[in-house]
């Protein structure tokens, strides 16, 4: 959905903007280099998801799974491994949960019901 991406832009300048202010030019761009990040995973699992859906919609639970944990992992990875010296880690913090709320808010209108008829 094309509001995603706005909610993102809208929350990436935001965002920079109160990081650049507090922590400099690193926190700004450690919270939009994590915001980039986390579209681009989900971007690529809501992708997978979808295909395995259409080989087999059986299917499409496991992959939804395997996608979320394998992102999660991904991403206390990240915030473990990354050095404070290279990365503001409260502001990549931020930038992954923002995009993590507008990405889980998109797959809950999406796969809201819906009346027919």
């Amino acid at each position: 959905m094309w509001w995603q991406w706005a909610a993102l832009v809208a929350l990436g300048a935001l965002g920079s903007v109160i990081f650049l202010l507090t922590s400099g030019p690193r926190g700004a761009l450690s919270y939009l280099a994590a915001e980039l990040l986390a579209a681009a995973v989900f971007t690529v699992s809501i992708g997978a998801v979808r295909w395995a859906a259409t080989m087999s919609p059986a299917a499409s639970l496991v992959v939804a799974l395997m996608t979320y944990v394998t992102v999660i992992a991904l991403f206390a990875a990240l915030l473990a491994r990354l050095s404070p010296s290279f990365v503001d880690t409260p502001a990549f913090a931020a930038g992954l949960i923002a995009a993590v709320v507008v990405w889980i808010a998109e797959q809950l209108w999406t796969t809201r019901p819906r009346k027919s008829g």
